[in-house]
């Protein structure tokens, strides 16, 4: 669904017209409110945020359960808005913007930083052309995206990395770095910095610096994994080890050893806390979200995923919303 050149933009289920997006069966996610719950939060820490609906399958008039709907990461007005950059846009302001890219699995279509941290000398980190794609992008204008990131890479490693004109300050849009920090690390999401973890940039006269998001990927959050520390001692900026096939991306670890940055997310942190996840607040969207997909259909729900298998979950948001709501506050 999307995968179309076409001008076929259409407005679906009261979310502004697009023709990208995204049908996910939720399958890890059985509460249904892992991603929702942070998207909304993320739009309400003042980003964009891919908007989403509930909605029920049918194919051939056979039910196949409670789906989420998406709209995918895309650089439209409606969405990351962000300039156009156009094939021939290969030198000059023009080449520098706007680009949507991310850190993700090795698909053969991306690239690898140039620098790896001293703990992990053998994992480079894997990136993904994803505005312009891998079809689209020109040579040039691949060339200097990579040059953006090794530019960034060679700060954060440096031992001057907290200068504010030789180290990352300089290249970094910080409150988006803060924000996307404390959403994952909010939620628990390990996966949110080793995979499916997005970075923007728009045109050099426009907005010259990299910005951390939008967010992705929350089926697996809000809950102890098996890797975690039972007394939840833990940060999940520093989730996977080295061997792991997709090794956590260092730049929040490097991040929140300068006490520029950290001092601008205890702020931030108080402000939130006292604003959008101030406890009542926080819950009432939550509660919302999880209780809403079961209006219409409580009972016995086929997965959409793996359709031989059946889920008896008509007590399952009784049970899993306070799991939900604990991990939240």
């Amino acid at each position: 669904m999307g995968e179309t050149k076409a001008d076929t933009a259409v407005s679906l289920m009261g979310m502004p017209e697009e023709n990208d997006w995204i049908l996910m069966s939720t399958y890890n996610d059985k509460s249904f409110v892992r991603n929702p719950i942070m998207h909304d939060l993320f739009s309400k820490m003042g980003h964009y945020s891919p908007r989403n609906r509930f909605c029920e399958l049918y194919i051939n008039d056979v039910y196949q359960g409670i789906y989420s709907f998406y709209e995918q990461i895309r650089r439209t007005k409606n969405r990351l808005n962000i300039s156009k950059l156009k094939a021939s846009d290969t030198s000059g302001f023009d080449l520098t913007g706007g680009y949507i890219f991310r850190h993700d699995y090795d698909n053969g279509e991306g690239w690898l930083s140039s620098v790896a941290p001293s703990d992990c000398p053998e994992n480079f980190a894997h990136w993904e052309y994803e505005y312009p794609d891998f079809e689209d992008i020109q040579a040039a204008q691949r060339k200097y995206l990579q040059s953006v990131v090794a530019d960034i890479e060679k700060r954060l490693f440096s031992p001057e990395f907290k200068d504010s004109l030789k180290g990352y300050r300089s290249r970094l849009h910080i409150p988006s770095f803060i924000d996307y920090f404390i959403a994952n690390e909010l939620a628990w999401n390990g996966d949110g910095f080793a995979k499916s973890m997005y970075f923007w940039k728009d045109r050099d006269d426009k907005d010259s610096l990299l910005h951390a998001g939008p967010i992705w990927d929350f089926d697996w959050s809000l809950k102890r994994m098996p890797w975690v520390p039972t007394d939840l001692g833990f940060w999940n900026h520093n989730t996977y080890p080295c061997n792991n096939k997709q090794s956590t991306l260092p730049w929040h670890a490097i991040l929140v050893t300068d006490s520029f940055f950290t001092h601008q997310l205890r702020c931030r942190w108080e402000s939130l806390r006292e604003s959008i996840l101030r406890e009542d607040i926080l819950l009432k969207p939550s509660i919302r979200l999880a209780i809403k997909p079961w209006k219409h259909k409580a009972g016995i729900i086929p997965n959409g995923q793996h359709g031989e298998l059946m889920w008896a979950l008509r007590s399952y948001p009784h049970s899993q919303v306070p799991i939900r709501k604990r991990w939240i506050v």
